[in-house]
């Protein structure tokens, strides 16, 4: 079928049967008409916000970053710390390149506790993943830093994911910029970019996110540019809005993330995704400032990072 029609034919199909409206698919066209030179995913160790914004936020490219102070701060994190703190926390199972299934109601929800009694350390090949968890005020000390680089961005939701080895999130795209953060263990990332886009057959699975097919290997092996990066406790990965991402978790492991919107840098884009009807679902999560005011309130008033940057004192983990 891809032949008799051709990739954009079969886009438009599945779009159009998915649950992506209209005017997500307009603003996603215009990021794909938009030229990507990314001969690979650079790497900072180091991140002002300034520069930040003007190497990577307002080009609509990823950077992966890996500031030792944020290391340090993820490396006291341990599994027992973490149940003390989200143990009792529940959310959904899902399976891995299951996304068909995520429209279904009525998914099974598990605790952190049980899930990682059940599949951490056993070394098994489970397809269960832990997702859409909602991130508390008590962690909120290790990620903080992300609020440093929203000049331009108005952070929404915070989640935790929670997964074993070999699971993962199959190719997909999402309407708003991403912020991966990884806590414990490590997850490899592929990552195209949307110029790319006429490769693919996309669908809808909710109105912020876009499925695609094939994955990232078979595009890789058809001639898509496809960048690879590997996350280790501390490390964070900024995802445009548009590019496609695959991930894989190499190890137990426990990651945050952190949606954003653009609101002042990019306003053609803007004005389409502000009546996006996605824009309304993020906003019925707390954002990552209301979290973080949350904790400085618990924990008093707070250390002062270097360079002057607010941090919040946090829980003993161990």
């Amino acid at each position: 079928m891809r032949r008799l029609l051709g990739s954009r034919v079969l886009n438009e199909l599945s779009s159009r049967v998915g649950w992506f409206p209209a005017r997500n698919i307009a603003f996603l066209r215009r990021l794909d008409a938009r030229a990507f030179h990314l001969p690979a995913v650079p790497v900072e160790k180091t991140l002002s916000a300034s520069e930040f914004e003007e190497r990577y936020g307002s080009q609509g490219l990823p950077v992966k970053v890996s500031d030792p102070r944020r290391r340090e701060r993820v490396g006291s994190l341990t599994l027992d710390g973490l149940l003390r703190d989200v143990g009792d926390l529940r959310g959904p199972m899902r399976r891995v390149n299951d996304y068909t299934r995520m429209r279904e109601r009525g998914r099974p929800e598990v605790s952190v506790r049980d899930y990682v009694e059940r599949c951490f350390g056993w070394n098994t090949a489970t397809s269960d993943y832990l997702t859409h968890i909602r991130l508390p005020a008590s962690l909120v000390a290790l990620i903080g830093d992300v609020e440093s680089f929203s000049g331009d961005f108005e952070l929404q939701t915070g989640q935790l994911w929670i997964g074993a080895p070999r699971t993962g999130a199959p190719l997909h795209r999402d309407l708003s910029d991403n912020w991966l953060i990884q806590l414990m263990g490590r997850k490899h990332i592929f990552l195209v970019a949307p110029t790319h886009s006429d490769r693919f057959v996309t669908y809808g699975v909710d109105e912020t996110l876009q499925a695609a097919d094939p994955p990232a290997e078979e595009a890789r092996a058809r001639g898509v540019h496809v960048h690879e990066v590997e996350l280790g406790p501390g490390d964070m990965l900024y995802v445009p809005a548009g590019w496609f991402h695959q991930v894989s978790n190499q190890e137990d492991m426990v990651s945050a993330n952190v949606f954003s919107w653009r609101t002042r840098s990019d306003p053609t884009f803007e004005q389409e995704r502000a009546a996006s009807p996605g824009r309304k679902i993020q906003e019925r999560f707390p954002g990552i400032r209301e979290l973080a005011a949350r904790a400085r309130s618990s924990s008093g008033s707070g250390d002062s990072a270097p360079g002057g940057q607010r941090i919040v004192k946090r829980a003993r983990c161990s």
